[in-house]
């Protein structure tokens, strides 16, 4: 079919109305030719409307408008097909190549997002938004030293621009590199007004990991709130919570977490239809593992160890704390949610099903083996051959059909812990949002994800024979050097004195990527055990699908 009876097409369906056809064929017209001048002068005019001009708009300031208003909305795929075409027509447009940086890192490219920021830069040296926004995206992928490296570069050019201060300071945090931290808040109160409301925010963050928490309270209610951008909002209701639920004033830390999760949702419309269908698929897979009976897996076996561990239960149920004390052991190198699994996922049809496994050839398990090691070979390289490698991804509980039978000598650990404390401490934590954490948004979705994905596990640990050992949160910080003794047994290793100063391990990581940072480079402390019945009465719509986990796992 030529290029104008499809123009054709898509300019009746414009007419109509019909927004969404016109621009899938527009999409597909340019698939096809590129340079095709004409689809593109539709895709522009269904973007920007009726305008006066026979042709799509030249004018930027219209330009910008547009992408930033498709950005604002979430509309992102939208957004970069638009910011494709206008900027090839308004090249060196400065706000037009920030916009289309902005856009490519949160779709997750963060090549491209950078290669934008840095045509920005190129034309204007000293734009220090620039520099930081690289420096967020270089956070987001863990390219950590780049990332300190832009942020300075912000701070230099304009040092009295408090963004690169508070995601510097963050970074520094995560890092554990405190003397730097200390120097950064030096600059910053030397170069900063003292009512900053992102200084104040990194003020009381500081209180806070200090202990003292009324001061940080103070600092919080000094800030004035509407003054910090979208994307300190979530830290600011997430420390706003976290403080208020330590002083004891639950009703208040409970809906502080709220207004978080709002913020989170309204930030990420555009990725939530992946999180619904990560909790479909999971539920998907517990259903199919509850209704096979008598499940007899390949005879296809591998006569190799794979020296596999992997570590896994749900988020926030003590897998960071358990990661780091077993990362003291010299034999032990530990993956803490690195994306092995997903990425061999990806690559084979079909999610995990008694029916996936059961029709699995060794052609299928060969591939899937390799696809598993050049991941981990990315990961570490060659210098960790010959330890036993510990895979800890809490959510890579929906992946155990297809890991138990790629590799049939890997051990699991399965973390569990109150299933009320579970559910309510996913909600509270301000996770990096992902199709698996957008979940936790509300109390219900996060007990939705509990639910399948625990039930997956229930059906799977009486239908697999798998070598595997749960372990408890509760018994684990009451009895810590009976559980890990246990543990390393259990892994085959030798016991070694000071494996469990785990947070001098904490400390000496190069970083720890979850939200349990604050908790593992501290003592051993009690004070999550049974948190839930603060949240009693919040709780109690969402306490009849977790009572029969809570007789299950012996709560």
């Amino acid at each position: 079919m030529s290029s104008t009876s499809e123009l054709l097409k898509a300019k009746l369906f414009h007419k109509k109305g019909q927004l969404n056809q016109a621009l899938e064929i527009y999409s597909e017209i340019l698939n096809k030719w590129p340079n095709n001048i004409k689809a593109k002068q539709g895709i522009l005019k269904v973007y920007e409307g009726n305008l006066p001009s026979k042709t799509y708009s030249t004018d930027s300031k219209i330009q910008i408008q547009v992408l930033s208003n498709l950005l604002k909305t979430g509309k992102l795929a939208d957004a970069l097909l638009y910011g494709k075409i206008v900027t090839e027509q308004s090249q060196n447009e400065p706000q037009l190549y920030n916009l289309m940086g902005m856009i490519n890192g949160k779709l997750g490219d963060s090549e491209k997002a950078i290669s934008y920021f840095k045509k920005l830069i190129k034309i204007q040296p000293t734009q220090h938004e620039a520099y930081n926004n690289i420096g967020i995206v270089l956070k987001n992928v863990k390219r950590f030293n780049e990332a300190i490296d832009y942020f300075n570069k912000a701070i230099k050019v304009m040092p009295t621009y408090s963004s690169p201060y508070y995601n510097l300071g963050s970074l520094y945090e995560k890092l554990n590199q405190i003397e730097n931290l200390e120097d950064l808040t030096k600059l910053a109160s030397s170069k900063l007004q003292k009512k900053d409301p992102i200084i104040l925010l990194f003020q009381a963050q500081l209180e806070s990991n200090k202990g003292n928490i009324e001061r940080s309270l103070e600092i919080l209610l000094d800030l004035e709130s509407n003054k910090l951008p979208p994307q300190f909002l979530t830290d600011f209701y997430s420390l706003c919570g976290k403080t208020f639920d330590k002083l004891g004033k639950f009703s208040e830390a409970f809906k502080s977490f709220e207004k978080q999760n709002k913020l989170i949702k309204e930030l990420n419309q555009d990725q939530l239809l992946k999180s619904e269908n990560f909790l479909r698929e999971t539920y998907q897979l517990k259903h199919s593992w509850q209704s096979v009976k008598n499940y007899k897996s390949s005879k296809i076996n591998f006569i190799e160890n794979d020296n596999l561990v992997f570590l896994l239960g749900f988020p926030r149920t003590g897998t960071t704390l358990l990661d780091t004390i077993l990362m003291g052991h010299p034999d032990i190198t530990v993956l803490e949610e690195a994306p092995m699994a997903e990425k061999m996922v990806e690559n084979f049809k079909g999610l995990g099903t008694p029916e996936d496994c059961f029709n699995l050839t060794k052609t299928d398990l060969i591939e899937l083996r390799k696809l598993y090691k050049i991941e981990l070979e990315e990961q570490l390289g060659q210098s960790n051959k010959g330890k036993l490698i510990i895979d800890k991804h809490p959510l890579n509980t929906r992946y155990i059909p297809l890991l138990h039978h790629t590799f049939p000598s890997a051990k699991f650990i399965v973390a569990l812990r109150h299933p009320c404390d579970c559910v309510l401490s996913c909600f509270m934590q301000n996770f990096e949002f992902n199709t698996g954490t957008g979940n936790f948004i509300s109390l219900e979705k996060s007990t939705e994800l509990y639910d399948a994905t625990m039930g997956l596990w229930v059906a799977l640990e009486s239908k697999l024979k798998l070598n595997v050992k749960t372990v408890r949160y509760e018994d684990l910080i009451e009895d810590v050097d009976g559980i890990c003794r246990s543990l390393i047994s259990f892994l085959g290793l030798d016991w070694i004195d000071g494996i469990l100063d785990h947070t001098k391990t904490a400390k000496e990581r190069a970083q720890i990527s979850t939200a349990s940072y604050n908790q593992v480079t501290q003592n051993i402390y009690k004070t999550a055990k049974g948190r839930w019945s603060n949240y009693e009465s919040e709780l109690s719509e969402i306490l009849p699908k977790l009572d029969p986990y809570i007789k299950k796992f012996g709560y």
